[in-house]
This record gives structure tokens, C-alpha cells and sequence, in this order.
């Protein structure tokens, strides 16, 4: 098996506590240690996850002896690669040993791999080498040539549709393959994608359709990660980073021959041009880093091999044509350097020497064609288009650096659930001689009191202006102030955690929950009151409109009665394959991803808030206070008028959740609730990083979540 998390010097050193699990070919495991790769990978807390980035297999569950697979009576063939002299720069033929034809019959005898940083060239590249070589078109990353699923899903058509676009021919020899470093998906919903070590054929990747294909899928998975399929795709992370040498030895170990065309664009250019796949300069900078590392990494092992040379950061620019005259001892680089199938283009070159450059490249690769496309420079459309909306994003990283130099941003946060006494908080902390929680100004000039802005693109800057409005007031006052926040959204959207990470490592998280079935009757019949109060204008759904995790109505469905799923992006505990999966696949109308952050979160029950008991309800209000860093003690609970309760006018559209028309939305509630409640309290409670008062109470409390509060018999026995 070769799928490991390696703690690499040259990468993760650089992106500690920020950077991507990385899985790669280095060392074999045992294939019963399976399901503790995945939990190594997950439990991480130092590496930042996109959770729709992790892919998903099939753990191996059967002993069965794969069959011997190798084509052992094929031919061998023998080919040339170009060895560049570094002093001269000339180009030396040199003949290799004989490579065996392909180990597997599904593979192709020969694959032309083009990559390098997103927006370099490769999709030109890759549509040049398709045309020359008449292959059809060119493989897509790791999609399928062709979609064989057939349930009629919206999900399943669209895969079909992407695949049509680049339906590339599975039975050809020949198969020319494009990827970006990182390939897939955006930034923005897919930060810090993992790299992959190998990308199977395109069989692998939809359903296999024959007896042969779920053989060799089977035996090419188990051989890499200890895996079988059973006939099933492999489903790789939307986006991903491609390590170019795990991928390469795999495949010369199989006997294809496979050429890897690693595209180079000047490095500014290529920043520039990449704004259209991620315009947060802050994970681009990131993406860049692993993206180039993987790149030289590749270079020094197959084209600087058996040469007293590696390439470097500060080396890796002479590569490029167009840069080559300001380094003073000049580039000392053939025009096309390669060895052992790898070969760097340069953009630059590409465009200013036009068909000469394309005819090199073609006799570098051994292709005989004529076919010159017509080359345009891009780079100038960049540069003019680019450049000022650059400035402007660097100004913002600049700002975002300073905040976090000098402490700049929200305190703390309370951050949901709704409807779960985050209000009643609000109200608590308002009147809070130290404390100043952030508002909005609506176009009517009424004070909106959630600062729910922080989700948006613009979140750090909207907290900037608020914090310098409002500072100048506070100034005047002695007193140490702490400012916060409350927007109850917070919890299901890691948007919002993301921006406080641009700002501050101190911020502390209050998150509450309630018993899953009192929740979605308080949060439903507040929405019903809203509707009325504020002039919705809008249908109100029946309850049981909200139940399969297809619809919401303003955020409420009986699946975000889920508590755990959205706690557990926090990555305050340790997740399995199985918790992960899960999370993955609870609903499907919010974004999901593990942000891993520096926050201590204060997790809290609503009967902790109206608690009778005044020596626990005392420690508790001591031990809030003392998790937001404040020094005078609370107002009294007790003394603060409820908030956000329900007006004593009925609606018709309100429900009684103990009506027998809703016992089978509260049997769903339970079932979630007793799930949350084993997790909450054997897992989340016990990490450091979160703080409960009365560990004990609390735990009780969330133990009647597997009880029906209306008296069924649904509940626990």
C-alpha cells in the first residue's frame, strides 16, 4: 500500500498549521491498517482539510487472493530520451534500457502528461500534443473518458456532461492527459487540496463495465492503497495537487511510457493569470508553494538526476526563457531540458520562437508531425487586466497581515446554533461593562445586532471599518474592552472562521445546542413569526418539506438538528473514515470543510442559561467569564429579560411538535440527536480545546436527546 501522511521538510516545514495532508507513494503498510490511514490523515490537527477534498474508497473487507494480473509474454520496446548538458547546453540523445509494454491491459502503452501551476499553458500544451498526435481529445485530470453511471441522478448527468466535453478514447495506446497543479474545483470552496500520488486510468474512475476492468481496477488499488472497488469508481478529491514523481515511477513500474511535459510560465504572469481559479492571494501564495515544490521535486529526481545540480526557489526562475538574461551567470539551459520522459517547457519560449520551439518539442517527445497551431501572447492580456485588481488583493493580504501583527479583530464569537439562547447571550453581553458587540447599519437605520457579514468575501475589511468606527469611542474609556460578535450561522458555514483566522489566533468560540426536537419546534415557529412580523412575502413550507436535507426554509431543516456534523469541521477532535463520511454525505445544502484553528470553543446547553440550581448556574456564568478573558463578573441570568421568545399571538401556520402528524419528524430528530449526543460527549468534550462547565450536568442534560419529549415511546429504553 503506498498511502501515507509524510511530513515532508521541503513542503509541510514551510506550511505548519496551515498546510495539506500529503499522500504519497513512499512506504508500503499493511492492508489491515486501512481505516488507520484514513484516521492518521483526518486527526492531523496541524493540516488544514477541504473536506470535500478527501476522497472516499471502498475499504478492503474480503482476504480473496488477487489474481496475477502481469502480461508477462508482451514484447519489450526500447526508447530515447534527451539529456541536457548543463555547462554547454546542448542536447545529448541517449538510448535507455528496454522498458516492458504495460503490466496492465487497460493501460495505455503511452501517456503524454502535461502539468505545471494553474494557468501556465498546459491546456494549450495539451491541445497541441492532441492535435499532433491525433488522439482524439485529451484526457481531463482524473474524470473518465466516458460516464457509465446510469441512475438517472442529476448528479450522474452531470458527470456525463463534463465527461462529453473530454471524452477521450480509453481503448487508444496513445492518451495525452492534462492537469493543474492543483487540478480541479476552486480555492474558495476547496482551499488547501491534498496532493495525490498516483491518478488512475480512466476505467478506474467510473463504473467498471467488464469482468477485466473490475479485476485490474481491483488489483491496480490494492497494489497503491490496500483498496478493491468491487466495480466501483474511485472518487478523487475535487481539487488536488498531482505529486508528478509518485505518479511517474508508478507508471514506469507498470511499463507504460510516460512522458511528463511540465509547463513553466514567468512567475509573475502566472500569478497574475491565476485570479480566475482563486482570487484569495492568501491560498493562491499557499496552492503556488506545494504546486512548484512538487515541480522541482520532479526535476531533480528524473532530469537533474546523476547531475551535481538541484534546482531551487531561487534557481527555478532561470528555467523561464523570458528571465533567463537577468541572471548574471545566464541560464545555462538547453531550450528544452528533459531526461527519463520529463521535459519543461517554457512558455516564453514557446511564444517567441512559435513553430521552431513546437518543432523541438515534437522531436524532443519522438512525435513526427507538422501541425504548427497558431501561438498568441497572453501574457500582455494579463498584465493589463490583472495587475491593478493584484494590487488590491496584495493591499488586502497586507491588511489582513497587520491585524493579526497587532491583535486586530473580534474577541469572540458566539456563534450558534439558532435559536439555542445565543439572543439571550447577545443581551448578557451587551450589558457588559467591557464588552462591545459588532452591529450593522441597515439602509433604514435600524441596528441589525448579528454581525453575520463576517461570512462574506469582504469580512475582514467590513470588521476593519466597524472596529476603527468604533474604537475612537472607546478609547476615551480606561477600561480594557473586549469586542465580539454574534451571528448563530456561523457554526455550519467555516467561511466566517476562515476570515477570523486572517485576523486574530485569540479568538474564543461560545457555541450552544438544545435538546434536537425543542430546537426545530422553537426554530420553526420563530421563522413563521418572522414571516408575519416582517412581511416576508413568501410561502411557509410544511415541516416535513424540511426533513431530507433538500430544502431548508431561512436555515431551518430537521438535518441541521444535527449538531455534531457541523462542530466537527472545527477539527477539535480526531475524525474516522466513517465520521467523515458521513459528514460528507449528511445533507446537501451547505458547503462542509475542516478549518482547523487556534480557538478555544465554550460549548453550553440552553439549560445551562435558565439553570434553577444557583451554585451551578454561578460556575457557570464564572466560567464564561472567564473563557472570554473578562474581569467583572456577569449580571445576574436571572436579571436579564429572555429575548427573541415567542409573542403570544397564534399562527396558523405554528406546530405543536407533539402532534401525532409530526411523530415521525421527532423519530428522525431522535435518531440525530442520540448520534450528536455520543459524540458531543464522548469525543468533543474531551479535546483541550473545548471548555464545558460541569462536565457531569452538561452530559446528563444531553443524555434526554435520546428521549422524546413528548412522551413517545421512540426514545431511549
Amino acid at each position: 500500500m503506498y498511502v501515507q501522511l509524510l511530513q515532508n521538510n521541503n513542503i509541510m516545514d514551510r506550511l505548519q498549521g496551515q498546510g495539506s495532508p500529503i499522500l504519497r507513494r513512499k512506504q508500503s503498510y499493511n492492508n489491515n491498517n486501512t481505516q488507520q490511514i484514513y484516521h492518521n490523515i483526518i486527526g492531523q490537527r496541524h493540516a488544514i482539510i477541504t473536506i470535500t477534498t478527501i476522497f472516499l474508497a471502498i475499504v478492503l473487507i474480503a482476504n480473496n487472493n488477487v489474481s496475477n494480473l502481469q502480461n508477462s509474454n508482451r514484447s519489450e520496446k526500447t526508447t530515447n530520451t534527451i539529456l541536457f548538458d548543463n555547462s554547454s547546453g546542448n542536447n545529448i540523445i541517449i538510448k535507455q534500457s528496454p522498458l516492458p509494454l504495460p503490466s496492465y491491459s487497460i493501460l495505455p502503452k503511452k501517456i503524454y502528461s502535461v502539468i505545471g501551476l494553474e494557468s501556465s499553458g498546459t491546456q494549450f500544451v495539451s491541445k497541441l500534443l492532441e492535435d499532433a498526435l491525433h488522439t482524439g481529445p485529451y484526457r481531463e485530470g482524473s474524470r473518465p473518458c466516458n460516464e457509465t453511471c446510469n441512475d438517472g441522478t442529476p448528479k450522474c448527468e452531470n458527470m456525463k456532461h463534463i465527461s462529453e466535453q473530454h471524452s477521450c478514447r480509453e481503448s487508444s495506446d496513445v492518451l495525452v492527459q492534462h492537469f493543474s497543479l492543483p487540478w480541479g474545483g476552486s480555492c474558495h470552496f476547496h482551499p488547501n487540496p491534498p496532493i495525490i500520488d498516483v491518478v488512475l486510468p480512466s476505467q478506474c474512475t467510473r463504473d467498471q463495465v467488464n469482468q477485466t476492468e473490475i479485476e485490474e481496477c481491483n488489483a491496480m488499488t490494492k497494489d497503491i492503497w490496500g483498496l478493491e472497488l468491487n466495480g466501483k469508481p474511485f472518487q478523487y478529491p475535487t481539487r488536488y495537487q498531482l505529486d508528478i514523481t509518485a505518479n511517474k515511477k508508478w507508471y514506469d513500474e507498470q511499463g507504460v511510457e510516460q512522458y511528463f511535459i511540465i509547463v513553466i510560465r514567468d512567475a509573475k504572469i502566472s500569478y497574475l493569470a491565476r485570479h480566475s481559479h482563486c482570487n484569495s492571494a492568501h491560498l493562491r501564495n499557499q496552492e503556488e508553494e506545494v504546486g512548484t515544490q512538487l515541480i522541482m521535486e520532479a526535476i531533480n529526481t528524473f532530469i537533474l538526476q546523476d547531475v551535481n545540480e538541484e534546482v531551487t526557489n531561487k534557481t527555478l526562475y532561470q528555467w523561464v526563457a523570458s528571465q533567463y538574461q537577468e541572471h548574471r551567470n545566464g541560464r545555462m539551459l538547453s531550450a528544452l531540458p528533459s531526461r527519463n520522459n520529463v521535459v519543461v517547457v517554457s512558455y516564453e519560449s514557446l511564444v517567441k520562437l512559435g513553430g521552431t520551439y513546437v518543432k523541438m518539442l515534437y522531436d524532443t517527445l519522438g512525435i513526427d508531425s507538422d501541425i504548427i497551431p497558431d501561438i498568441r501572447d497572453s501574457n500582455e492580456k494579463y498584465l493589463n487586466k490583472t495587475l491593478q485588481q493584484d494590487q488590491y488583493y496584495q493591499t488586502k493580504l497586507h491588511t489582513h497581515n497587520n491585524m493579526k501583527r497587532n491583535g486586530i479583530g473580534w474577541d469572540f464569537a458566539v456563534m450558534g446554533f439558532p435559536k439555542c439562547g445565543t439572543t439571550f447571550l447577545l443581551e448578557v453581553l451587551k450589558a457588559h461593562p467591557e464588552v462591545e458587540m459588532g452591529n450593522r447599519t441597515l439602509p433604514s437605520g435600524a441596528i441589525l445586532e448579528e454581525f453575520c457579514q463576517i461570512h462574506n468575501k469582504d469580512g475582514v475589511e467590513e470588521t476593519l471599518s466597524w472596529l476603527q468606527n468604533t474604537t475612537s469611542t472607546a478609547s476615551a474609556n480606561s477600561r480594557t474592552i473586549k469586542y465580539g460578535i454574534k451571528c448563530p450561522t456561523m457554526v455550519r458555514a467555516m467561511s466566517a472562521i476562515e476570515n477570523l483566522i486572517k485576523m486574530a489566533d485569540h479568538t474564543r468560540l461560545v457555541v450552544g445546542v438544545r435538546h434536537p426536537i425543542k430546537w426545530f419546534e422553537s426554530f420553526y415557529n420563530y421563522r413563521v413569526l418572522g414571516t408575519y412580523n416582517q412581511n416576508w412575502n413568501e410561502t411557509i413550507p410544511k415541516p416535513h418539506e424540511l426533513v431530507d436535507g433538500t430544502k431548508n426554509w431561512r436555515d431551518v431543516s430537521v438535518p441541521l438538528g444535527r449538531f455534531d456534523i457541523y462542530l466537527k469541521q472545527l477539527a477539535k477532535t480526531s475524525l474516522n473514515k466513517n465520521e467523515l463520511n458521513e459528514m460528507l454525505n449528511h445533507e446537501n445544502l451547505f458547503p462542509k470543510n475542516i478549518m482547523p484553528n487556534p480557538y478555544k470553543v465554550f460549548i453550553y446547553t440552553v439549560e445551562q442559561l435558565q439553570d434553577k440550581n444557583k451554585t451551578r448556574q454561578v460556575q457557570f456564568q464564572t466560567d464564561l467569564q472567564h473563557h472570554l478573558g473578562l474581569e467583572t463578573s456577569f449580571l445576574d441570568f436571572d436579571k436579564v429579560p429572555k429575548a427573541n421568545v415567542q409573542d403570544s399571538t397564534p399562527y396558523k401556520e405554528h406546530i405543536d411538535i407533539c402532534d401525532s402528524q409530526y411523530t415521525a419528524i421527532r423519530n428522525k430528530l431522535l435518531q440525530q440527536g442520540r448520534k450528536s449526543r455520543d459524540w458531543i460527549v464522548n469525543k468533543f468534550i474531551m479535546s483541550s480545546d473545548v471548555v464545558v462547565s460541569d462536565k457531569d450536568y452538561f452530559s446528563s442534560v444531553l443524555k434526554e436527546w435520546g428521549e422524546d419529549p413528548c412522551g413517545s415511546s421512540s426514545g431511549d429504553k
